[in-house]
């Protein structure tokens, strides 16, 4: 995902919880976006985990960010 994208669905999600999908398949569950740091030159993001532990992706291997759709935000019937 492009450094660009990347901060644009960021800025999108509200500080609600997020997935982030990279190429290997892992779904790395973000509480909130204070928990995600995009790099200034936009090549790496920084994810602090439960027990404070820091993950460094490059986001050249971020392929998705998944948002949660609340029930109440679903059209009725749906």
């Amino acid at each position: 995902m492009s450094p660009k994208k990347l901060r644009e669905n960021l800025a999108a999600v509200h500080a609600k919880p997020f997935t982030v999908v990279v190429t290997d398949g892992r779904h790395l569950e973000v509480p909130h976006t204070d928990y995600l740091m995009v790099t200034d030159d936009g090549e790496q993001v920084i994810l602090l985990e439960k027990g404070n532990t820091l993950k460094i992706i490059d986001t050249e291997h971020i392929t998705s960010i998944d948002f949660a759709v609340s029930k109440k935000s679903r059209p009725a019937g749906k």
